[in-house]
């Protein structure tokens, strides 16, 4: 059995666990195969990042629209407008997500009471910079919320142990946090101050670490099933036919919508006032090794893809009028980098294709 015990900063990016390893861990915690476990203070701090990032999307959104509107017939527009009224909505909608998953018992809210007693102890640590506080000069009470998050984890596990013996036989305790910084050591594990407090405690950085080997219980599969697996020969070449085959649209959409966020100026591409890339083609280049875990009569694949995109640039430049007008500057080359995830089930049919632009995108050089 699994406690997985979360920082908010593995559920910010995706606080209703829609993506894919989310989504299952989610599921599996509602089977009751593995225990999830979030700090009062974690779930608070999420809100607030959920409605923050929502405000961006919202204001991001609205700057698409405007530009989208500029290629519109003079008296057609397009709009959509998201008031106060909305934001309380999805708000609700946020807080009614977690009360349910509370009130069945998909995951456990520790209040901020199982500090009790642990107030000096944070303030000397505080004091002494040791971690989860930052330790740098003039910086020693930067760590505070962490500090709370990580003792009232630990005092949790202290009174989930069996007294005098230590963890009870089967149990693995983990804390997901990509905190690295105030949580790590230089080779990524659980910096020695942490540990002291609690030697128990195994460290990942995100939620799809579970899948690794190490923990057997999300990778059981029958033999029969894993031996089909094996004679798909999944590698680059099997991941780039699906991709090709089944979702070039798709992800040509998802290029050409990051695409249209992207200012050309940025990129010294003769234009100084703003404009837009325009995605009109795409070419899937190569996949890193294709990782492939396996858990009942599931398979799951992940991997990513380079991809070689070809965008029409546009720009504002002042017309006879002396306003701003967009127009045709000419093609340029990029190469974007998009990681993907695909299920494959007992049938061997593949389902549930999700893909994520990765920021580092590079300009071709030829």
């Amino acid at each position: 059995m699994i406690k997985l015990f979360l920082d908010t900063n593995c559920l910010c990016t995706d606080p209703f666990w829609k993506n894919w390893h989310s989504s299952i861990i989610l599921r599996l915690a509602e089977e009751q195969k593995i225990r999830l476990f979030l700090s009062d203070i974690v779930l608070q701090e999420l809100r607030i990042q959920y409605q923050k990032k929502l405000r961006l999307a919202t204001k991001e959104l609205g700057n698409l629209l405007k530009t989208y509107n500029q290629f519109l017939p003079t008296k057609k527009t397009t709009d959509i407008k998201l008031g106060d009224t909305d934001e309380e909505n999805l708000l609700a909608d946020f807080d009614k997500f977690y009360e349910e998953l509370k009130n069945r018992g998909v995951i456990n809210v520790l209040p901020t009471q199982y500090l009790d007693g642990e107030f000096y102890n944070i303030l000397d640590r505080a004091i002494a910079k040791k971690k989860p506080f930052k330790g740098t000069d003039g910086e020693s009470d930067a760590g505070f919320k962490d500090a709370a998050i990580w003792f009232t984890y630990v005092k949790f596990i202290q009174r989930d142990m069996v007294p005098n013996k230590g963890r009870h036989e089967g149990v693995n305790y983990v804390f997901c946090t990509n905190n690295k910084k105030d949580f790590c050591d230089k080779e990524g594990n659980l910096h020695p101050d942490l540990k002291n407090d609690c030697d128990y405690v195994v460290l990942i950085n995100s939620l799809d670490s579970l899948f690794d080997n190490d923990y057997a219980v999300l990778n059981k599969v029958a033999l029969e099933f894993k031996e089909k697996i094996d004679g798909l020969h999944i590698d680059d070449k099997y991941v780039i036919d699906f991709c090709k085959c089944d979702h070039s649209e798709f992800l040509k959409d998802l290029i050409r919508l990051n695409f249209r966020k992207i200012d050309p100026a940025d990129w010294n591409l003769c234009v100084y006032k703003g404009g837009l890339l325009d995605v009109s083609a795409i070419s899937i280049q190569e996949c890193s090794k294709p990782r492939i875990n396996l858990f009942e009569e599931s398979a799951y694949v992940s991997g990513f893809l380079n991809i070689n995109v070809v965008a029409e640039v546009y720009g504002y430049f002042e017309n006879e009028l002396h306003a701003p007008e967009l127009q045709y500057v000419g093609i340029e080359e990029f190469i974007c980098n998009v990681k993907i995830d695909f299920k494959i089930n007992k049938s061997l049919e593949k389902q549930d294709f999700e893909a994520e632009l990765k920021p580092a995108i590079r300009r071709c050089s030829c």
